[in-house]
């Protein structure tokens, strides 16, 4: 648009469909933190993670390797798994604006936000942490960010 580096020798009428938008984005990445270890200790003493390749959201680690704890006992294992995360969580977020001249002062702004534009699921926490349960190794099945969300505003200032 004018004054700008691109566009700035269109005609009016151009410039006011063209010219003058604003782009801006952010994004959020974040490593997986560890996941809860099961209330139980284990049968074998061997970690718990799955190769990428095994692991789903139906089974994140090998729940095949922990009992319940002998009744009456102290803990004598740990609370969180050393090596086994919870999936790495990736947002990214857009906007766009553009103001419209209506006379001297006054102006129209069209803006459209979207949060989460690649509705990038992520899950975390376990489904139970019982040793005893069919579930044990399952994530949590509700999603724990935003899903895709658009918003679209027009915005009068004068």
């Amino acid at each position: 648009g004018r004054g700008a580096r691109w566009l700035s020798d269109v005609p009016g009428w151009t410039h006011q469909v063209l010219g003058g938008w604003q782009l801006n984005w952010y994004s959020e990445i974040f490593s997986g933190f560890p996941v809860d270890h099961p209330a139980g200790p284990k049968t074998v003493e061997q970690s718990a993670k799955l190769d990428s390749s095994e692991r789903t959201l139906l089974r994140w680690f090998d729940n095949t390797i922990f009992r319940s704890p002998t009744p009456n006992t102290l803990r004598d294992f740990p609370t969180i798994f050393p090596d086994v995360k919870f999936p790495t969580r990736y947002d990214v977020s857009f906007s766009i604006f553009k103001d419209f001249i209506v006379t001297e002062g006054a102006k129209i702004q069209f803006r459209t936000e979207m949060i989460n534009v690649f509705n990038h699921p992520w899950f975390v926490g376990l489904a139970t942490t019982s040793p005893t349960s069919s579930s044990l190794g399952q994530l949590n099945l509700v999603q724990q960010n935003l899903p895709r969300t658009i918003h679209m505003q027009l915005k009068i200032v004068f």
